[in-house]
């Protein structure tokens, strides 16, 4: 599952993190699909004194529209939902670690908070204003599964 998503590229991860801190560019979304759930997720940036960067950045993850085999589907507990809380077992390693967010650099690391998750066949519209993000799921009849409210600032 990891062999297409971000943990496969961490230079890359850490590139566009870094950008996102030089620039100081505030309300990137992350918009991807093709993991069969959808979610929304915060990401926030800590300095290595615990502090909160003001940054924030968003991923929005919509469902494959049609997925006849959910026995394939990205099952919620195979995801982190919350960086700072997950404690983790590392295949390569066998050893137990906290896994606390992504380390951007010696001086901040990036956290996210993920919820939501939606297993069934479903869409995500996203619709953006110029002082927020609002992102709802749909089945595939229209029938609103959630609603997710982003403030820009």
């Amino acid at each position: 599952m990891e062999d297409d998503a971000w943990a496969a590229f961490p230079t890359t991860r850490r590139q566009l993190l870094q950008a996102i801190l030089d620039g100081d560019v505030q309300n990137v979304v992350f918009l991807s699909g093709d993991i069969h759930c959808s979610n929304v997720a915060t990401i926030t940036f800590q300095n290595a004194d615990g502090s909160t960067l003001p940054l924030r950045a968003y991923s929005i993850t919509s469902f494959a529209f049609y997925w006849p085999w959910s026995f394939a589907d990205g099952s919620p507990l195979g995801y982190v939902h919350d960086s700072k809380a997950l404690v983790r077992i590392w295949t390569k390693g066998q050893e137990a670690q906290k896994d606390d967010g992504f380390k951007v650099n010696d001086n901040v690391t990036m956290h996210y908070l993920a919820k939501n998750f939606q297993q069934d066949d479903n869409f995500t519209q996203v619709d953006i204003e110029p002082e927020r993000i609002i992102a709802r799921t749909f089945d595939w009849k229209g029938k609103s599964l959630d609603r997710n409210e982003f403030r820009l600032g």
